[in-house]
């Protein structure tokens, strides 16, 4: 019997499938969606964390387990610690190669099995952890001091109509949360319960 993929799998191909086939989404370049979760590491038989995101090239709305990379979230993130500067970072690219868990498919390790290729977009889908909002961020070297803070959507579609935010990128993502609201939770509620006939 072929092994299954994880559950977290079957979710981010459902979410992504649904987001990608709705005109009304701009998926500039096919879109970009991945998802965190852990395996076991088939030569020490431990838990491991991987992320499987939406390879180089190909569509949303038709993404399957093949379109999919699936990389080592450990050595994705130590990847910080040779990163050669923003003049020299498309080289990144090609470290991603070296990332990959096992050969890169969601299950199995059969050639037919490789997955898709990483994209330019892994490390920022590897590195963010949306679990966690550090107290301060920025960039020292363009002193930048910012202050990241979580508010519930309520307070932030309410700061955006009592004139409140005066950043412009924050204010078209904010309005486009209050007239899309509705239909995004419709996607993740859908998402978060998978039918596996779905996928």
């Amino acid at each position: 019997m072929a092994p299954q993929a994880p559950p977290e799998v079957a979710a981010l191909l459902s979410r992504s499938n649904r987001l990608g086939s709705d005109p009304r989404n701009t998926n500039y370049a096919g879109g970009n969606t991945s998802a965190k979760g852990e395996v076991t590491d088939p030569v020490t038989g431990q838990p491991a964390g991987v992320l499987w995101v939406k390879g180089s090239g190909g569509d949303l709305g038709t993404l399957t387990e093949d379109g999919l990379a699936v990389l080592r979230l450990d050595r994705v993130r130590a990847l910080t610690g040779v990163y050669p500067g923003v003049e020299r970072e498309d080289e990144m690219v090609a470290a991603f190669d070296y990332c990959l868990h096992g050969l890169g498919g969601v299950v199995g390790s059969g050639p037919a099995q490789r997955g898709a290729a990483p994209s330019i977009d892994t490390a920022m889908h590897g590195l963010v952890d949306a679990a966690q909002v550090p107290a301060r961020a920025g960039a020292a070297e363009e002193n930048e001091d910012t202050h990241p803070f979580v508010v519930s959507i309520e307070d932030a579609v309410a700061s955006l109509e009592q004139g409140q935010v005066a950043n412009a990128l924050l204010v078209s993502a904010l309005q486009w949360l209050a007239l899309h609201r509705e239909r995004l939770k419709e996607y993740l509620d859908r998402a978060s319960v998978v039918d596996p006939a779905e996928t």
